[in-house]
């Protein structure tokens, strides 16, 4: 069986942008995890701050999102998270690295 994992916000929320960058709308994270699912992966959905990182995920699907919060700190760290599952073989979405 397939694994994904759903990281959100530590809100419980998935972001994603509107036309003019300043509005955000969360997407459907119920409706992805089912949609998923029924297509045979074991999901889960945890917020970045509760992934056990002693877990080693090769295959492992990950679908996240970045933060366009002010201050670059939040960022950073959710770049580092996204580092750090890439070298162990998790597959990330959307993958930015080469």
């Amino acid at each position: 069986m397939k694994h994904i994992i759903i990281l959100t916000d530590e809100l419980g929320a998935f972001l994603v942008s509107k036309a003019d960058f300043r509005n955000f709308t969360s997407m459907d994270v119920l409706k992805i995890s089912q949609w998923f699912g029924e297509r045979d992966y074991n999901v889960r959905v945890c917020k970045f701050s509760e992934l056990d990182l002693s877990v080693n995920y090769r295959d492992y699907f990950f679908l996240y999102q970045t933060s366009e919060a002010p201050g670059a700190f939040y960022k950073r760290y959710i770049e580092d998270l996204v580092y750090f599952l890439e070298k162990q073989g998790a597959v990330m979405m959307p993958c930015w690295s080469s």
